[in-house]
């Protein structure tokens, strides 16, 4: 029995012992597992704090440094609401809040939001983030509160928003400072271009034709480049738009044709337009921007493009929902560019290399401008190039498709003139190669030869095979036999018989680059480059068919309105530019009253009646959107066309002008062309056919070597001033040759320069059009330096036709005869002073009606001495010198004490 109770007793022990040995290694276990918790729960940066139904638990020590307090029984002892401000940065209060977020967090189990502590030690409060995960913690609810201070970020945000609100003001800044600038430098460039161009339109020596020249080339080169500034800070700043206006996208490729054209031709390169016979005629887009897309391209490709040729073509991707994806390819044969330049071609500023500038000019805006364009109409644009073999330009747009439109393939002529045979000649195949291609979708039967000479030869062998051409079209210019001389041939070969074909010249000037000598062996004239719309109209003129064309997408060309007459006001504060815009009108029949400011235009409105107002935009006291305002609400003129005339060219200033009441709106410089066009579009009044400004019921004769009817057209249809031009022709042009040769013989080669330029002038005003392009040869041989001797071939048969001429003048038109002149004791002033008036407008305008005028005061009796005064002035007139006619009427009107030009309204 003791054995038994001491085994039990030392089981007892050994069991004690070990069960104080298990109970002690579960203590360590869990005082590491404490430790380690409490580590994570101190390293883990942020401040974490549990807080249970009583208060809070615990607590860590990042919690403590956070909150301000001593330690962590010190924040213990504290509430959550103790560390809180009574309002949170938003407003709202703080107790109030912190119930939402607690039971948000029950709800979803965690919420994170942002919050404004107060820290316990007075140090002030910071930002946090807080995270606020929801526990259970002995079967009690309980939360974690992990709170991040965000004082480091809030500055840096706070910083962004500073520099951001810094970005705004400077772009702002900067979007007025081109606002202010843009109006500063297109007002002294308006007066640059505008009286540059003025001038351009007077007689001028060659040198200051020379100089006016680049000075008018330069000023516009200029406004090119603020244009581009302008445009690229636009879509920098997002304000670009582009609207959404149906078009026809003929008329844009013809008015790329007509800007870039000239250029072409003027280098020898052939312009090429070649569009897809699937493409659609009638579209919806932004017509500008596309034509100014494609004027960028085009101008770089003729820029650098020495020979060859540059073309433009359209092809159609693809079509859905009523949109359309186009393709423009603008191809060059020009020096070509490396991989490395085409990388760097679409940046700001950027130029294939450094050369480039030096070389050919240019910023590198256009084509980063015409990047971000085409990049706004949902397309892309690249380059394909290799050095000496030319580049290629492509960018395709996303634009809309007209519900109307119809496909170029509905270009017909009728059933009649379908199947003729067709030549044609152009010693370009490429040219040839989109000629065969329009013609060919028309159902025409088309072959082609390479040159003049090769144009006899194969029209010679098809009549000689009995399938004669009905068409030809001939190049001009082609090397070895011109298109003039080609056409002669075809046109007087004896075995033609009547089957001759019409000949149809291409040229890159019409008319003009043939001259009237070379007409009559012509069915008509196509202007390069060429479109299917031209050449279709080509074929039916030929055929006299036009009343037959099936082109239902053409817009129509309307008669141009005039302006002869119309009275308008302009509000303008600057002087030069009340010149420029008064000689500019007063160009084309425009009657001008200025003001200087925005209330006397109010004020002329109420007192006066006018056909509409030019208004600038800024001008000192009220400017010109509150004076429209001001003219809108008066009752006598709600309906009178105001039209902006100002150098603010922001996006947003037309908007401005169109919300205070203006119609339309003119930047500065003018451009006399569209100055010319919005004034027409709101005041304009339709323009009579040609020959009805006749009020005298005459008719002219037909004049050997003239073009009647050109030269009538030339000033406007009146008979009456034509047939005075023709006297004063006769009288005054007679022994122009002979001048020249003194002249020559004299040694004075500005003098003869003067005297072939003024015989240009006249005879190609009065349509003498050989006469005008001997004398326009002799004077460019002059310009060009050349020895009298050079000119004799020219100078012979100009004389015999200005001899022939002027026998015909005499023999057709009658020539009233001369009243005899009556002097007396003095002028009669009665009936002198209305004359007066009127000379003096019409010197100012450069009406040579005036010479009708002074022929009136020269039939009053007058004295010896104004007799004097009326021969000189009409000596004037006869050498078209109308400035010194102004100045020696005015200083007549001076001595006889009449009022000054200035008194009656007439600028000096």
């Amino acid at each position: 029995m003791e054995v038994l109770v001491f085994l039990l007793v030392g089981l007892l022990v050994i069991g004690a012992y070990w069960a104080r040995r298990i109970i002690a290694g579960r203590d360590k276990a869990l005082r590491a597992a404490e430790e380690r918790f409490r580590t994570l729960f101190e390293a883990i940066g942020e401040g974490v704090v549990l807080l249970g139904r009583e208060g809070l638990l615990d607590c860590n020590e990042k919690a403590v440094e956070l909150f301000g307090c001593r330690d962590h029984a010190d924040l213990l002892r504290h509430a959550m609401s103790d560390f809180w401000p009574e309002r949170q940065a938003d407003g709202r209060e703080s107790v109030q809040l912190s119930e939402y977020w607690r039971n948000l967090a029950f709800e979803e189990g965690s919420v994170a939001f942002e919050w404004t502590y107060r820290r316990a030690d007075g140090s002030g409060e910071f930002p946090a983030e807080v995270l606020l995960n929801a526990l259970g913690l002995e079967g009690e609810p309980a939360l974690q509160i992990v709170v991040r201070d965000i004082t480091a970020r809030k500055e840096m945000e706070a910083k962004l928003h500073a520099a951001r609100e810094a970005a705004e003001a400077a772009n702002r800044a900067k979007g007025a400072f081109l606002a202010n600038m843009s109006h500063e430098i297109r007002t002294p460039m308006n007066a640059i271009i505008g009286l540059s161009h003025l001038c351009l339109q007077t007689d001028l020596t060659h040198r200051q034709r020379d100089y006016l020249f680049k000075v008018h080339a330069s000023a516009n080169a200029l406004l090119v480049l603020i244009n581009d500034i302008l445009d690229l800070s636009k879509i920098d700043a997002g304000r670009m738009e582009l609207e959404r206006v149906e078009f026809v996208l003929e008329e844009v490729l013809g008015q790329v044709a007509t800007l870039i054209g000239m250029k072409s031709a003027e280098k020898g390169l052939e312009f090429l337009l070649e569009t897809g016979v699937d493409v659609p005629p009638r579209l919806v887009g932004d017509p500008l921007r596309l034509g100014q897309v494609l004027t960028n391209l085009a101008t770089n490709a003729v820029k650098f493009t020495e020979r060859g040729e540059v073309a433009i073509v359209t092809e159609r991707l693809r079509e859905e929902a009523g949109e359309v994806w186009l393709l423009f390819v603008v191809r060059d044969t020009g020096i070509g560019m490396t991989s490395e330049q085409t990388a760097r071609l679409f940046r700001e500023f950027g130029q294939a290399e450094a050369s480039t500038t030096r070389k050919y000019g240019g910023t590198g805006l256009g084509l980063v401008i015409t990047r971000r364009l085409v990049e706004l109409m949902g397309g892309a644009i690249w380059v394909e190039s290799a050095p000496g073999e030319g580049s290629r330009f492509h960018c395709t747009v996303r634009l809309g498709k007209a519900s109307e439109g119809v496909s170029l393939s509905r270009v017909m002529p009728i059933a009649d003139l379908r199947g003729l045979r067709v030549l044609v000649v152009d010693d370009n195949a490429s040219a040839r190669l989109v000629m065969r291609a329009y013609l060919e979708s028309m159902h025409y039967l088309v072959s082609e030869a390479v040159d003049g000479a090769g144009a006899v030869e194969e029209t010679r062998r098809a009549q000689e095979s009995g399938s004669p051409y009905d068409v030809v079209f001939m190049d001009l210019r082609m090397p070895g036999m011109s298109g003039l001389e080609a056409a002669r041939r075809i046109r007087e070969d004896p075995g033609a018989g009547a089957d001759r074909p019409l000949v149809i010249m291409v040229t890159s000037h019409g008319h003009d680059e043939v001259g009237v000598s070379g007409e009559d062996a012509l069915a008509g004239f196509l202007v390069k480059p060429v479109n299917q719309s031209a050449l279709f109209d080509a074929l039916m003129r030929a055929f006299r068919r036009d009343g037959d064309k099936e082109r239902p997408f053409s817009s129509r060309k309307l008669a141009k309105p005039g302006l002869t007459g119309v009275h308008l006001l302009l509000a303008e504060d600057n002087e030069i530019n009340q010149q420029v815009a008064r000689e500019l009108l007063a160009r084309i029949g425009v009657r001008l009253t200025v003001v200087d400011d925005g209330a006397a235009a109010v004020r002329a409105v109420a007192e006066g009646r006018f056909d509409g107002v030019l208004m600038d935009v800024r001008m000192p006291g009220m400017d010109g959107l509150a004076a429209t305002r001001a003219i809108r609400q008066g009752a006598a003129s709600p309906d009178l066309p105001i039209i902006a005339m100002t150098a603010n060219a922001m996006e947003g200033d037309r908007e401005r002008c169109l919300e205070a009441g203006m119609n339309d709106y003119i930047t500065k410089p003018l451009d006399p062309d569209v100055l010319h066009v919005v004034l027409a579009r709101w005041v304009g009044i339709a323009a009579p056919p040609v020959g009805n400004a006749d009020t005298t019921g005459n008719t002219l004769p037909a004049l050997v070597g003239v073009n009647v009817q050109r030269g009538l057209k030339n000033l406007g249809g009146n008979v009456a001033l034509y047939r005075h031009l023709l006297i004063k022709f006769m009288r005054n042009q007679a022994d122009a040759v002979c001048r020249c040769e003194a002249a020559l013989a004299a040694g004075n080669r500005e003098e003869a320069t003067r005297i072939v330029h003024t015989l240009k002038g006249v005879a190609a005003t009065l349509g003498a059009e050989e006469i005008a392009d001997l004398a326009a040869r002799m004077e460019g041989d002059l310009d060009m330096g050349a020895a009298p001797e050079a000119l004799r071939p020219f100078m012979a048969p100009a004389g015999r036709q200005l001899l022939a001429l002027i026998d015909a003048i005499r023999a057709s038109v009658p020539v009233a005869e001369e009243r005899p002149v009556v002097d007396a004791a003095a002028l009669d002033m009665g009936r002198f002073v209305p004359l007066y008036h009127q000379a003096l407008r019409q010197l100012f305008l450069f009406d040579s009606a005036v010479e009708t005028t002074l022929e009136r005061i020269a039939a009053l009796p007058m004295s010896a001495a104004d007799r004097a005064e009326t021969q000189a002035i009409m000596h004037h007139l006869a050498a078209y010198e109308y400035d010194a006619a102004l100045a020696r009427l005015q200083a007549w009107g001076a001595a006889l004490q009449l009022p000054s030009a200035a008194e009656e309204g007439i600028p000096p």
